[in-house]
């Protein structure tokens, strides 16, 4: 039989080790979730020293009598999550990165299991900051455009602001692209390791229409069709048509529609329009 150290107004002894174990459940006194630093390794026995929040956990039996336990009566049985368990019987812990993580111990006397949870301490993770800036319009909302994370963090979609352009605007917002490196990414799914800046993808509004002169069995310049862009608003004049070499045997007649004269509204195609040369003979 041992002496169990027991808590105030509790049985003095029991039988709880040197015999069967009558253990109805656990009490999480402190230290859940367990809390560390991050790429740090722990012991898991110096747990329960730790000054503002020692991880203490009570034996519950089916009575409801409770019994205090060292750290030292649980093996370490496994984790979840980026949580690494090395050195003699597990017994070191080390937080990889952000993310849900569990421990899972086995109290030795009784066999009973019981899971905790692991998170990394906020207080002494390092800081990094995240910015996000646009050309056109602002950062929805004003607070999201420069935020802390802990380093190591990967942005979820909740982390990521919007755009708001400015009433009337037809420009387009595309996306993301990292400022220092100019390539386009998705802020969320990415690890921020290094005070990192996203810059807003505005498209403006075009200022032209895109005109096609298609030749049909003609050609212009060689070629089966022509693209020109022209600036919106403007009125098309003769010289801005492109001119249509036809078909041997045919004349050129004009386009359909005919643009000359005309302001697109759009982008527009045009066909050629051609007649066959009819010959008279006399005799």
């Amino acid at each position: 039989m041992t002496a169990i150290v027991l808590e105030s107004g509790k049985r003095d002894t029991a039988e709880l080790y040197g015999a069967p174990a009558d253990v109805d459940t656990f009490r999480i006194v402190s230290g859940n979730p367990i809390k560390l630093e991050k790429d740090v390794p722990t012991g898991f026995d110096s747990l329960g020293n730790t000054p503002t929040n020692p991880l203490k956990i009570k034996l519950v039996d089916n009575s409801g009598n409770e019994y205090d336990t060292n750290l030292s009566d649980f093996d370490v049985i496994s984790s979840t999550g980026p949580l690494t368990l090395s050195g003699l019987n597990n017994r070191t812990l080390e937080a990889t990165d952000e993310g849900p993580k569990t421990i899972k111990l086995k109290h030795r006397q009784s066999g009973k299991e019981l899971t905790l949870d692991v998170v990394i301490d906020a207080d002494n993770a390092t800081k990094i900051e995240v910015k996000f800036e646009t050309p056109l319009g602002q950062i929805s909302p004003v607070a999201g455009a420069v935020v802390e994370v802990n380093q190591g963090t990967t942005l979820t979609a909740a982390q990521v602001p919007s755009v708001t352009l400015p009433a009337g605007s037809t420009s387009t917002f595309r996306g993301w692209k990292n400022k220092d490196t100019g390539a386009v990414v998705n802020p969320v799914g990415q690890t921020i390791n290094a005070a990192t800046t996203f810059v807003a993808i505005i498209d403006a509004p075009s200022t032209t229409n895109e005109l096609t002169f298609n030749a049909g069995p003609g050609n212009i310049a060689g070629q089966p069709s022509k693209k020109i862009d022209f600036p919106k608003g403007a009125r098309l004049q003769k010289a801005d048509i492109p001119v249509v070499t036809p078909p041997a045997g045919y004349r050129f007649t004009g386009w359909s529609p005919d643009p000359v004269g005309t302001t697109p509204t759009g982008n527009t195609t045009y066909t050629a329009q051609f007649a066959r040369i009819v010959v008279e003979k006399y005799c």
